[in-house]
C-alpha cells in the first residue's frame, strides 16, 4: 500500500513541477475494534536531495515502514505525506 501511495504522490509532484526533500510514512491498526491490539506510528525520512523520482521515494518509504512495523498487529491504514 505504501509503495502505491508513494507512486501517486510522485505523480502529483511531477504534475506540479515540485520536488520533496522529506517523506512522512505512517501505519496504524483499526481504531474501532477495541478487542484488538492498537498500534500507530510514523516516521519522517530525509532524502539525500530534493526529488520527484518514484524509485528514490518508494525506496525511502518502504524503508520507513520497516522502521515502524511491528509484528502481531492487524494493520488497516497506511499514509504517505
Amino acid at each position: 500500500a505504501v509503495a502505491t501511495y508513494m507512486m501517486r504522490a510522485s505523480e502529483k509532484l511531477r504534475a506540479q513541477h515540485s520536488l520533496c526533500k522529506k517523506v512522512r510514512v505512517g501505519i496504524r491498526t483499526g481504531m474501532f475494534n477495541a478487542s484488538e491490539a492498537q498500534y500507530a506510528n510514523s516516521v519522517v525520512v530525509d532524502l539525500p536531495y530534493p526529488t520527484d523520482d518514484v524509485r528514490i521515494l518508494t525506496k525511502a518509504a518502504t524503508k520507513a515502514v520497516e522502521r515502524v512495523y511491528r509484528q502481531g498487529y492487524r494493520y488497516s491504514k497506511a499514509e504517505v505525506m
